[in-house]
């Protein structure tokens, strides 16, 4: 069988080969072919979905040097922009976008615009 075939299902985790990756089982992609073809398929459908989460962030503006760092389940953000006409708060997400390896688009501000206490969302 030189042409594979792929059947998406909603019905759990039945009726698969145990040789099939957690991969496939997670996304819902049945292997009806090869192994390999079936991880790609699978990948490809998690490369799809968008997936975000909050974070809290502690912010000093005006520091000499930028830089993240962990302050129990807070990151502070230390940038050199002045915390005025929200010039600060630009370079918190692009640092932040930086540090979390995502386009700067992807990060957004969710509560804190006039405070050092913020939140954001990446995603």
């Amino acid at each position: 069988m030189n042409q594979s075939a792929y059947s998406v299902t909603g019905d759990g985790f039945t009726g698969y080969p145990k040789c099939e990756s957690y991969l496939c089982r997670l996304t819902g992609v049945r292997r009806l072919a090869g192994a390999a073809t079936c991880a790609s398929l699978a990948l490809r459908a998690v490369e799809n979905v968008r997936m975000s989460f909050r974070v809290a962030v502690r912010v000093k503006p005006g520091a000499k040097s930028s830089g993240i760092e962990r302050l129990g389940e807070t990151l502070v953000v230390r940038v050199s922009e002045r915390a005025e006409k929200g010039k600060a708060n630009a370079a918190c997400a692009r640092a932040l976008a930086e540090h979390f390896a995502v386009p700067p688009s992807r990060v957004r501000l969710v509560r804190g615009a006039v405070s050092r206490e913020k939140l954001f969302e990446i995603g």
